[in-house]
């Protein structure tokens, strides 16, 4: 892998750890604890979650800092994908 490419894959990484480390998700009332991953409203719906019980999307900073426009990432998909709908 040539240095440019090193570095903008280790930048996209620390970036999205940085992302992780702002995810509110697991503070939900509708968050279920397990092994899946968090950042629903990136990486989409969650396969153990079934139950609505509350939302707080719209609170999350990275929520805030891209601008997204839904909630419920969660059950919905993910920002991408409920836009795509």
């Amino acid at each position: 892998m040539n240095k440019k490419l090193f570095n903008l894959w280790f930048s996209n990484l620390s970036d999205m750890a940085e992302k992780k480390s702002e995810c509110i998700c697991p503070s939900c009332p509708s968050f279920v604890k397990g092994k899946e991953p968090v950042g629903y409203c990136f990486h989409g719906k969650s396969k153990v979650i079934k139950v609505e019980k509350g939302c707080i999307c719209m609170t999350c900073p990275i929520h805030t800092e891209n601008k997204y426009r839904h909630g419920y990432y969660c059950t919905k998909g993910s920002e991408k994908q409920i836009n795509k709908n």
